[in-house]
């Protein structure tokens, strides 16, 4: 097909490819990003990446269809800052939940999620598990950085400081590459106590009450952010999660 945007397609379109498609559910959020990052941040590089990916692996597989991203998540940690908007963990879990069941009762039998906010994670895991269990499909999906953490530990991403971090010199790169106009560097503050986060590679929680609201909003100096190796960055990134796209789709559709 050579449309992927779910959204573009017909009903009749979409029930033609149901059962041989793999649905790419993009997982964003809407909250504060310090001063000098929009609070769409996660939601418009999720979707970007979303976006590439499936265009890459549609080349080697297919087809893949881009669902509209969720543009909401669980992001109570950041409610003391204006512009955040957040699902409780355990609305989080049902809308999935019921985004799943939803394209299941249409003939999907794939769905394949990519993240682009930390704290939804660990909810997202529990709710892919979930959904294979109590509908007959298979899903999968990861955070984005998750799925390319080798390659963007080769390209060098480890000078940024945190990775993925929150409003940091990653992000800002992966901004300035992607939407530069979107980035506001005199609104950059330092990055105050240092919140803790989940690791995103080892899987350790540190979670403590209140570490947000006491921050500035970023887990680390943005100022090192450079646009082009966060271009180099988003380039290995999309590849990554092409691959891992056509990894699970031939997984799921040779059977």
């Amino acid at each position: 097909m050579e449309r992927i945007l779910l959204g573009e397609l017909t009903r009749e379109e979409l029930a033609d490819v149901a059962t041989s498609c793999t649905i790419v559910l993009p997982l964003g959020a809407t909250e504060q990003h310090g001063g000098h990052l929009p609070v769409s941040m996660d939601t418009l590089m999720c979707e970007r990446v979303a976006v590439a990916s499936a265009r890459i692996a549609g080349a080697d597989a297919g087809p893949f269809l881009v669902a509209p991203p969720l543009p909401y998540g669980r992001s109570d940690h950041h409610l003391s800052f204006a512009g955040t908007f957040s699902l409780r963990s355990e609305t989080f879990l049902a809308v999935l939940a019921d985004l799943l069941r939803s394209a299941s009762a249409w003939g999907v039998r794939a769905v394949f999620a990519v993240n682009g906010h930390g704290g939804n994670d660990a909810p997202m895991r529990v709710a892919l598990a979930d959904a294979a269990e109590a509908f007959p499909l298979t899903a999968g999906g990861a955070s984005y950085w998750t799925i390319a953490w080798e390659a963007l530990l080769a390209e060098g991403v480890e000078q940024l400081g945190v990775v993925p971090g929150h409003a940091g010199a990653f992000e800002t790169s992966l901004l300035l590459a992607a939407h530069s106009d979107l980035v506001r560097p005199e609104g950059q503050v330092g990055p105050g106590p240092r919140p803790a986060t989940e690791d995103p590679v080892v899987r350790i929680v540190h979670a403590a009450h209140g570490v947000w609201a006491a921050s500035s909003g970023t887990s680390d100096d943005a100022s090192t952010a450079d646009a082009e190796l966060g271009a180099r960055l988003l380039e290995r990134t999309e590849q990554e999660v092409a691959r891992a796209l056509v990894e699970f789709h031939r997984r799921v559709h040779a059977s």
